[in-house]
């Protein structure tokens, strides 16, 4: 389970790619930006992959923990043996909360508009969340999606459990005809490079989003705008 404020409930995580998305690269275009996962920073990489540029460091990330562990011991009036904001070992193995991840993109002018969390017995309330999510994916300032699903690896089971991503909005330009279009992308930090997700379009982020939630028990997924 990813380490969170006491008394905060996180979202678990989305399913991995299902069949029918993410299963191509887009052709003719330079691949946008993208880091493989090291240790357990999966968190600072989909940060960096919303970004599109080696941004969140491990400092930053740590300078962010400890200004809201500083809060909630404030706020408790008292403090805790080790940072919950990250793993126990230390900043450096990563397993950065989502309120890091928050407070950290609020730095880069993006913020959280929407978080929804599956409900298996309330499906009717997750197809509302997902139509109100689906409605804004071609907005201007929509960036992208943050995405958390349970870890694949045995070990990181045990010492995570889940395991954070992006799909990310690019603007492409046709060489040939100058037209330009936004593309969605996988960038999980699990993969050697980034995928297309389905068509690239829209209705297949959507389509991608609602097969993950079929599949299993529980996730969770932010969208993120400027």
């Amino acid at each position: 389970k990813l380490g969170g404020a006491p008394g905060r409930r996180l979202p678990l995580e989305m399913d991995a790619a299902p069949a029918a998305a993410a299963q191509h690269q887009h052709p003719a275009q330079q691949q946008p930006y993208h880091e493989r996962q090291s240790f357990l920073n999966c968190g600072k990489h989909t940060l960096n992959s919303l970004v599109g540029e080696h941004w969140a460091t491990t400092e930053l990330l740590h300078e962010v923990a400890q200004k809201l562990r500083q809060e909630h011991a404030t706020a408790a009036g008292h403090d805790t043996l080790v940072n919950p904001y990250h793993h126990w070992a230390g900043a450096w193995v990563g397993n950065w909360d989502i309120m890091v991840l928050c407070e950290a993109l609020k730095r880069r002018q993006m913020v959280v508009t929407q978080h929804v969390v599956f409900n298996p017995a309330a499906p009717a309330r997750l197809e509302e969340a997902l139509a109100e999510l689906c409605a804004a994916l071609d907005e201007p300032a929509t960036v992208g999606i943050i995405l958390n699903r349970e870890s694949r690896n045995w070990f990181l089971k045990m010492i995570s459990g889940h395991h954070w991503y992006a799909l990310a909005r690019e603007t492409e330009q046709n060489a040939s005809t100058g037209q330009v279009r936004h593309v969605w992308y996988n960038k999980d930090s699990n993969l050697r490079t980034p995928e297309v997700v389905g068509d690239g379009f829209a209705d297949a982020v959507a389509a991608y989003v609602r097969s993950g939630a079929t599949t299993v028990a529980m996730q969770g997924q932010v969208r993120h705008v400027w």
